[in-house]
């Protein structure tokens, strides 16, 4: 078995409403911080051996399932 993490972010163009209060609430205590984005994580357990068909194909699910492309990007972590 093989476990991939799947990291959802905002596309850049899209307005973040969650990363913006969290922006405003680490800088109303006085952290300095340039941009705060809130996302979705995702941990994904496939019974495949072979890394990179592991990858392969959590990145199918993504594409047709999980990510709304139009408004998010992604990014694949194959574990250990």
């Amino acid at each position: 078995m093989t476990k991939v993490n799947v990291i959802i972010t905002p596309k850049g163009s899209i307005l973040d409403p969650h990363g913006r209060a969290g922006e405003a609430a680490l800088k109303s205590r006085g952290y300095a911080v340039e941009r705060v984005r809130v996302g979705k994580f995702i941990e994904v357990t496939v019974p495949e051996e072979d890394r990179e068909k592991a990858k392969a194909l959590v990145d199918k699910f993504c594409t047709e399932l999980l990510v709304n492309q139009a408004m998010e990007d992604y990014r694949l972590e194959v574990e250990e």
